[in-house]
């Protein structure tokens, strides 16, 4: 209960929105040689170093064929065709067009056309395609 106050709080405050800013602002980006150079704390140190077989499997594949033509499982577990160049800021189930340059943590919870999907349509990307470029 006290994460919650603290949250909502934090989002009434406007804390949120400057620690976690919308749109980030890269002013000294490295290239990935010097990424390569510095020593992060990494389980492995390259791909190459794995040893397992790769073993994918038919369903998976199946999943990523569905990806490829623009077709993505949402957190009901529906598929939906979408396409391949959408938006990410409509709510494919109702039509529901986000603003996007409204933070996430000003989005209405109790607005009848938004409150379904309030995890930012354009981070689904991620949730999605996290385990299927595994084949």
């Amino acid at each position: 209960m006290m994460y919650r106050v603290f949250h909502e709080l934090e989002k009434k405050l406007g804390r949120l929105k400057r620690k976690h800013p919308a749109h980030l602002k890269f002013q000294n980006p490295i290239s990935l040689d010097q990424w390569r150079q510095t020593k992060n704390a990494f389980v492995i140190d390259s791909k190459q170093q794995l040893s397992f077989k790769k073993n994918p499997s038919e369903i998976l594949k199946q999943k990523l064929e569905k990806i490829l033509v623009g077709e993505f499982q949402y957190f009901n577990a529906k598929w939906i065709r979408i396409g391949k160049n959408y938006d990410w800021v409509t709510n494919p189930s109702n039509g529901y067009r986000y603003d996007a340059k409204q933070h996430w943590s000003e989005i209405c919870r109790f607005n009848c056309r938004s409150w379904r999907y309030k995890i930012c349509l354009g981070e689904i990307k991620v949730f999605i395609h996290l385990d299927y470029y595994q084949v």
